[in-house]
């Protein structure tokens, strides 16, 4: 931990269990007194989801009798037992899952090896081959017999979502998509009556179930626009083609996202990372008008969006490219996608020079332009600035060690999109 870490702990007396969550050491020794998990011999945050005051959770890297896996602990205040006692209570007596559950009553903390999830039930059919086959049966019912003969993990957010790749036996693959209950209705609806658009590729509905709320995907070959072994310049020229063309799909099914909900969602940034990094609060409110203002008085064309679009969501195949992980597509500016691949860039790319950023954005415009052209780009720096201070959590959440100082060169730099200008 760093001196921020401690720092943090030291405010947030709510949570006991909060600085066992950032250094899992005392768990891991209180670890040995149980059977079930005595044989683990590492364990390593390299996700958190904090609330002040209410709770955070913490997806760990474990390694348990010499085999890597997964597990997550969460720890709650004093306010929130009740309901927290159920769950766990839930969890424990669940057949598949009550030796992989423990609660540490000293931190108010529950400690789950996966699959075992308080939100994601379903997770626990995982486990055996026959609980599998039923849960393929019930996802694939409309397609021809399906059985699974392996699972490869891709993507978890512990009491949130699991991205997974199902493959079957003769040779078909899909992806797999499990989620709380918050959302599943509109991402389902939004999946199920997506229209593929001329020029790339995206993921086709071929299944789901309600019940267990999970969404299949027909899996699309490739590797992501970020590991393709193309040019720098290249991949930003055909991200600007992919988003052009979603932009350009028919999308009847989308609705925009109300401009109030998204100031509010940029107002609770500004007070998580207020809490995170006191010392920037004056800095983070002066730079929060801008963006805010940005959102409530925006009057652009509106074009079907991704809504998350980065550098991990084009993948290059064989055949055309892809765009994928389209979860949260709604109606907006199309400077917002845009805005959010540069984002990113800056958010994986803390040193880029001035230079480099530029040429990136040109060749981001030159594709775009290509195939929709007229775009009216002046205010994409804003946009980008918007997209950026949405990511300022993000090295906190993944564990950077560095985590004060990188989030420190993520503000700056948006001031700098934002106003010309430092912090």
């Amino acid at each position: 931990m760093n001196s921020a870490d401690h720092q943090l702990i030291k405010r947030d007396r709510s949570l006991h269990g909060l600085a066992v969550l950032m250094n899992p050491q005392p768990l891991l020794e209180a670890m040995s007194g149980h059977s079930e998990t005595e044989d683990i011999s590492l364990i390593k945050p390299d996700y958190i989801r904090y609330k002040p005051h209410a709770n955070c959770i913490a997806r760990f890297q474990i390694v348990n009798g010499g085999e890597t896996g997964s597990a997550y602990a969460k720890v709650t205040a004093e306010d929130a037992q009740a309901k927290f006692e159920k769950v766990r209570a839930r969890l424990a007596s669940h057949p598949l899952t009550a030796d992989r559950v423990h609660y540490y009553p000293q931190w108010r903390l529950m400690f789950a090896m996966f699959p075992a999830d308080a939100k994601l039930s379903s997770l626990a059919r995982l486990l055996e081959p026959e609980t599998v086959g039923t849960l393929s049966q019930r996802i694939f019912k409309h397609q021809k017999p399906w059985h699974t003969t392996g699972i490869e993990i891709l993507n978890y957010k512990p009491e949130r979502r699991l991205v997974a790749k199902f493959n079957a036996g003769d040779g078909r693959s899909a992806v797999v998509k499990f989620y709380s209950g918050k959302g599943f209705e509109r991402i389902r609806h939004t999946r199920k009556h997506l229209v593929a658009p001329q020029g790339i590729l995206t993921p086709g509905w071929i299944g789901g179930s309600k019940s267990h709320r999970a969404v299949a995907l027909n899996w699309l070959e490739g590797d992501t626009l970020r590991d393709a072994a193309i040019p720098e310049d290249e991949k930003h020229v055909l991200a600007g083609q992919v988003a052009a063309h979603f932009h350009n799909s028919p999308q009847k099914r989308l609705k925009p996202l109300k401009a109030s909900l998204q100031a509010a969602a940029l107002e609770g940034i500004a007070q998580q990372f207020t809490w995170l990094l006191p010392e920037l609060s004056d800095s983070v409110h002066s730079l929060l008008p801008d963006l805010v203002g940005l959102v409530m008085e925006d009057d652009g064309q509106r074009v079907p969006l991704h809504g998350d679009y980065y550098d991990k969501q084009v993948v290059v195949g064989a055949d055309r490219p892809a765009l994928i992980d389209c979860d949260q597509a709604r109606m907006g500016n199309p400077l917002e996608d845009l805005g959010c691949y540069l984002a990113h860039l800056e958010r994986h790319n803390t040193r880029l020079a001035q230079a480099a950023d530029t040429a990136h954005r040109d060749a981001l415009l030159e594709g775009y332009q290509s195939v929709r052209p007229g775009l009216d780009d002046r205010q994409l720096d804003l946009w980008t600035a918007v997209a950026l201070f949405r990511l300022l959590h993000h090295p906190f959440r993944d564990r950077d060690p560095n985590w004060p100082s990188r989030t420190r060169t993520l503000l700056d730099r948006c001031f700098q999109l934002a106003h010309g200008r430092h912090a």
